[in-house]
C-alpha cells in the first residue's frame, strides 16, 4: 500500500504528464479492443447461416485463357459456372455473383449505388441486386456472358451432407478436366495451340468459406477474394 499511496502522490504533483499517461492507456485500451473485436468478426466468427462449414469457395490457379475482369484466381466464367452447376454430384448447390458499383439515375439527382449480379442467394450488402442473366440490359455494350474465355465471376457452393472437402475437391476436379478438354475445341486455342499446356495445368481447388472472405482474412491467411458478409444459402 506504501507504494500506491507514493505512486499516487508523485503523479498528483505532475497533473500535465498524469492526464498524458491516462490518456495513453485509454488509447492503447481502446485500440487493442477495436483489433481485436474487428479479428474476432472477420478471422474467428463463422457466418450466421445453416452450417456454415458446408460453404465453399471456388479457387482457380494457374492464370486465366482471355479475357478476366477480377482477381484471376476466384474468377471464373459465365457458361463454366453453369457447366459446374449442373454437372457436379458433391454441391448440393452452387452460386455466384460479383458486386460493382454505378449510378442510379433519378429525377432530380444520381446516386453512386452497389449492385450485387447474383445467380442465386449469397446476402451480400448491397443496394441493388439484379439476376445475371439481366447484366447484357444493365449493360449494353456488354455481351460476355456466353464467352466461355471471359472470366468475371466468383463462386461459392455447399457440401452436400456427408461429402467431405478433400472428396469433393477431387470430383470437382475431374469435372474440370472433363470441362477443359471440351474447351480445347474452343477457336481461341485453335488461333493460341501454344496455350494448350499451360491451360491443362490449370488446378481447381475448394477453399473454406465458412468465415466468409475479407482483404483481412486474405492478408491472414492466404489469398481470397470477395468481402466478408455473403451468406450463400446453395439450397
Amino acid at each position: 500500500m506504501a507504494e500506491l499511496r507514493l505512486a499516487v502522490r508523485t503523479l498528483s504533483r505532475t497533473p500535465a504528464f498524469t492526464a498524458v499517461v491516462v490518456l495513453s492507456l485509454a488509447l492503447g485500451i481502446g485500440a487493442n479492443s477495436a483489433i481485436f473485436g474487428l479479428a474476432d468478426q472477420v478471422l474467428l466468427r463463422l457466418l450466421p447461416v445453416e452450417s456454415p462449414r458446408e460453404l465453399v469457395q471456388l479457387r482457380l490457379e494457374g492464370g486465366r485463357f482471355g479475357s478476366n475482369s477480377g482477381d484471376g484466381v476466384h474468377t471464373f466464367s459465365h457458361p463454366l459456372y453453369l457447366a459446374l452447376r449442373e454437372r457436379n454430384t458433391v454441391l448440393s448447390g452452387l452460386t455466384g455473383q460479383l458486386v460493382q458499383p454505378a449510378s442510379l439515375l433519378g429525377e432530380d439527382r444520381n446516386e453512386r449505388v452497389s449492385v450485387g449480379l447474383v445467380a442465386g442467394n449469397t446476402g451480400i450488402p448491397t443496394n441493388l441486386w439484379v439476376p445475371v442473366m439481366m447484366k447484357p440490359t444493365i449493360t449494353p455494350t456488354w455481351d460476355e456472358l456466353d464467352n466461355e474465355r471471359y472470366s468475371w465471376f466468383y463462386l461459392f457452393g455447399r457440401l452436400k451432407p456427408g461429402v467431405t472437402r478433400d472428396a469433393a475437391e477431387a470430383s470437382m476436379r475431374v469435372l474440370y478436366r472433363q470441362r477443359q478438354d471440351e474447351e480445347l475445341k474452343n477457336p481461341f486455342f485453335t488461333r493460341f495451340p501454344d496455350q494448350k499446356e499451360r491451360f491443362l495445368k490449370q488446378t481447381l481447388t475448394l477453399i473454406p468459406a465458412s468465415r466468409g472472405m475479407s482483404s483481412l482474412g486474405r492478408a491472414s491467411s492466404g489469398p481470397s477474394s470477395c468481402s466478408r458478409g455473403w451468406s450463400a444459402s446453395c439450397s
